[in-house]
C-alpha cells in the first residue's frame, strides 16, 4: 500500500525554511528539532528530551564550531521574554578572552594568560575573586565538607619542598601542617597551639618541641 504523501518541509520565496523535526545524515530519532546524526552514538535518551532543538551526534568525536572576524566576538545567548540575554557566553576574538554574563553583567572571566577573574576584569592572579562593596558578612571563598568526619583542606605545592603543606579545618579547629603531619600549628576557638591538637591557652607550646635564638 502507497503512503500518503505529507508536508514535511517548506521554502517560502523570502528564503526561509519552515520545517518541524529534521534528521541530517541519518533518522531522526533524539529531540524535537534538528538532529545532525553522522555516527550512532548508543544515547537513546537525552536530558529533558522534548525539548532539545538541536542535538548533534557521532559514534567518535563531536565539534561544533564558530567562526568569526579578528575584532569580533562569538556569542551564545539565553534569555526569555523579559531579557534576550539573561545569561550570555563570549569568547572575546580581539583580546583572546572567555567571558561570562549573567543579568547583562560580567560575572567571570578567563583572559588570554589562563588567569582566572571573579568579579573582577582585570586578574591579577591565577584565581582572582573580587568582593567589590562587599561587607565583612560577604564570604569571597568557601571551601566545605558535608561529612563531620572529614577536613575541609587546602595544600599549597612547589616542586622543590618535597612536600605540600596544608590548611585545614575539621571538628576540633583549624590546622596547619603538612602532608605527613596535618595538625602542626592549630587553632581551636581563641587559643593557639603549637605541637598541641586541643590547646588549653592563648598559647600552648608542646614540651620540648620549641627554641630560643636556635638554642
Amino acid at each position: 500500500a502507497s503512503e500518503a504523501a505529507a508536508e514535511k518541509m517548506t521554502l517560502t520565496s523570502a528564503g526561509i525554511l519552515n520545517a518541524g523535526k529534521i534528521g541530517c545524515v541519518g533518522d531522526h530519532d533524539l529531540g524535537s528539532g534538528l538532529h545532525v546524526k553522522t555516527g550512532d552514538s548508543g544515547q537513546s535518551t537525552l536530558f529533558q528530551t522534548t525539548d532539545n532543538k538541536l542535538v548533534l551526534e557521532d559514534d567518535g568525536e563531536v565539534a561544533m564550531t564558530m567562526l568569526g572576524g579578528t575584532s569580533s566576538g562569538a556569542h551564545i545567548c539565553m534569555g526569555a521574554s523579559d531579557d534576550a540575554d539573561a545569561m550570555r557566553i563570549t569568547y572575546d576574538m580581539q583580546n583572546n578572552r572567555f567571558l561570562l554574563y549573567t543579568e547583562d553583567s560580567e560575572r567571570m572571566r578567563i583572559d588570554d594568560a589562563g588567569k582566572v577573574g571573579i568579579q573582577t576584569s582585570s586578574p591579577s592572579a591565577w584565581l582572582h575573586v573580587s568582593q567589590s562593596g562587599a561587607d565583612d558578612n560577604d564570604v569571597a571563598l568557601l571551601l566545605e565538607t558535608t561529612n563531620t568526619a572529614e577536613r575541609a583542606r587546602m595544600e599549597l605545592k612547589h616542586p622543590s619542598a618535597g612536600r605540600n603543606y596544608s590548611m585545614n579545618l575539621n571538628s576540633s579547629g583549624m590546622h596547619f601542617g603538612d602532608t605527613s603531619t596535618l595538625e602542626v600549628f592549630n587553632i581551636s576557638g581563641s587559643d593557639c597551639g603549637i605541637g598541641i591538637t586541643t590547646p588549653h591557652g592563648k598559647l600552648h607550646i608542646q614540651e620540648g618541641s620549641y627554641a630560643l635564638d636556635g638554642k
